[in-house]
């Protein structure tokens, strides 16, 4: 009985020890390290439109039915300048053993909200007419005296865009005051303001034009003979883009707990964008972005 009485000591025993270890829990599979708020620019070649694709983007438009016979067709083809403004969480990956977290990569997610695409065109006709010459009495110089009129349609379409916006990072140490990364990235949204405008304007001037070469030219006497303009609401855009960011990040402080947290970047994004304009249909878009970021990593 003494042995049984013990061997059953020896089980209650060993289950209570069991029962006072305690596993410990695995990190969960995202950790938060940093919070990124941006703010930047960039450029990118604007896509030739006609005067005719705007009529799908403002059939109600009274000033595109007006006869434009004799017109010469202006595209505006430049260097578009975008703006956007982003806040971004860096996370951190639970490796394989599932006790720890990767240094690289880190995942990047947030919202960003800025320009859209930017389309424009125009017609425009001028009317010249000599009004008089003039003789320099000095000089025997010839000054000849234009009437200028132009009548010219100008037509624009834009929007602005809340994007989605997320990158998977590799970098240099993050513990080292200067660090670079670089990575690949996805935004998607859709556009909150999608707007097409249409104005039309007559104006008259004198022009006169300095010798037989016309080697100097000045305008005199303008003024504006007639003014209409229309805003039509379009329908929501989608986009998406791929880009590459690619960036260095500066470390503020290096001994105060508080400023070693916080982080300047500078980033550039060559991209690709490809919008969806229900009116229109498809326009892809290369371009270059860059940001300045201030960064709060713990």
């Amino acid at each position: 009985m003494v042995r049984a009485f013990v061997t059953t000591c020896l089980v209650i025993a060993t289950l209570y020890c069991s029962a006072q270890v305690v596993e410990e829990p695995k990190p969960e599979l995202l950790h938060i390290q940093e919070v990124t708020v941006v703010s930047g620019f960039g450029f990118a070649r604007s896509a030739r439109l006609q005067m005719s694709e705007f009529e799908k983007l403002i059939p109600g438009s009274v000033l595109l039915q007006q006869n434009m016979a004799g017109y010469q067709e202006n595209f505006y083809s430049y260097l578009e300048t975008t703006g956007n403004f982003g806040v971004l969480v860096g996370m951190q990956l639970r490796d394989k053993s599932g006790q720890a977290y990767r240094s690289n990569p880190m995942l990047r997610a947030g919202f960003q909200y800025g320009s859209g695409v930017y389309f424009s065109s125009g017609k425009y006709m001028e009317s010249t007419s000599i009004v008089d010459t003039l003789i320099s009495q000095q000089t025997g110089q010839m000054y000849f005296v234009d009437s200028i009129n132009t009548r010219s349609y100008s037509a624009s379409y834009y929007s602005q865009q809340l994007r989605l916006d997320v990158s998977l990072l590799f970098g240099t140490s993050s513990e080292a005051r200067w660090s670079l990364y670089g990575g690949l990235g996805l935004t998607a949204g859709i556009s909150l303001n999608a707007v097409s405008e249409i104005s039309y304007g007559e104006f008259a001037a004198q022009r006169i034009a300095i010798g037989q070469g016309n080697s100097s030219v000045r305008y005199s006497n303008q003024r504006v003979l007639d003014s209409k303009s229309e805003q039509f609401k379009n329908k929501a855009n989608t986009a998406f883009c791929g880009y590459v960011p690619l960036g260095v990040d500066f470390r503020i402080g290096k001994r105060r707990p508080f400023w070693k947290q916080v982080h300047l970047i500078y980033e550039i994004r060559p991209a690709l964008t490809i919008t969806n304009i229900p009116e229109l249909g498809v326009y892809p878009e290369a371009q270059l972005l860059q940001q300045f970021g201030l960064k709060v990593r713990w």
